[in-house]
């Protein structure tokens, strides 16, 4: 259940009120569950385009089940109805426009599954949303994540089966948790991420070089090597580092898997406030 914080409805309200904005007080009612089912297509050759428009809620999202997406949005607040969209390989799952404070009492939760099997570019935008996402096994060709004040896990616990040309995470002040990286089949990682803390755990099968950027605020950043091979580039000095096994040599950092030889291996290129960073193996 997503409880909306007074804090943030009571400053929405003030800066409202400061800028001459009205504002329309909305209520919640009874809860009402809505069904997503949209099945999976008889031709998978092609790669549908999946976008989930998720607003402020509560989410537990995960893999399989029947058809492209199925699953359920509960919510009390009838604006938050969630509208279904589908047309030429392109799903959209979003909320109607929400006009006003969100009300204290307001539950908002999305369970919904994806499908298997079906190549899938996927885009989400996020609010403050909290909850688990699991991609593991999923045929992803893009991910591109956007959300606001939140507290996510992200996790690939399989391997994605056919590669992944990028993904892109863009995370305002939140705790972020990304699982299982090296499944996730991405070359191409790139994080933007304010203040708050990025977790990063590249555990999995690697199976091709992957390049990292990291840019952002005053974020504290851990980095799991999870068994595979990482040398991390800071190019600058931050605040506070612990390296445990990991070597340094001025602003590189390696882990102990560095040094096995030719094998896909993964570098990561920081550009950060002032950060502490955690350097963690093998976990």
């Amino acid at each position: 259940m997503q409880r909306l914080n007074t804090l943030v409805g009571t400053i929405l309200a003030l800066a409202l009120s400061a800028c001459n904005i009205s504002i329309s007080p909305v209520n919640t009612g009874s809860l009402q569950s809505y069904r997503v089912d949209v099945a999976t297509p008889a031709a998978q050759s092609r790669a549908w385009e999946v976008q989930l428009d998720v607003g402020s809620a509560s989410t537990l999202i995960g893999v399989g089940g029947t058809g492209l997406l199925n699953g359920t949005v509960e919510t009390n607040v009838a604006d938050w109805k969630p509208l279904v969209i589908v047309n030429d390989h392109h799903v959209q799952v979003r909320q109607t426009e929400f006009n006003g404070i969100p009300p204290l009492n307001a539950q908002n939760d999305w369970h919904l599954k994806i499908g298997l099997g079906v190549p899938i570019s996927l885009t989400v935008n996020a609010g403050a949303i909290k909850g688990e996402w699991e991609m593991g096994g999923l045929s992803l060709r893009s991910l591109d994540w956007k959300q606001g004040a939140a507290d996510t896990t992200l996790r690939f616990s399989a391997p994605n089966p056919g590669g992944m040309g990028r993904m892109n995470v863009d995370a305002g002040a939140s705790t972020l948790k990304l699982l299982g990286l090296a499944n996730a089949g991405t070359n191409d990682l790139r994080i933007n991420i304010g203040a708050g803390s990025l977790n990063m755990r590249f555990d999995g099968a690697l199976t091709r070089n992957m390049t990292v950027t990291i840019e952002g605020g005053a974020a504290a950043l851990t980095i799991d090597s999870g068994g595979n091979p990482i040398e991390v580039l800071t190019g600058q000095s931050l605040s506070a580092v612990t390296r445990g096994d990991w070597t340094q040599d001025a602003d590189t950092y390696q882990s102990p898997e560095w040094v096995k030889g030719p094998q896909p291996k993964i570098t990561v290129l920081t550009q950060l406030a002032a950060s502490s960073l955690n350097l963690v193996n093998g976990r």
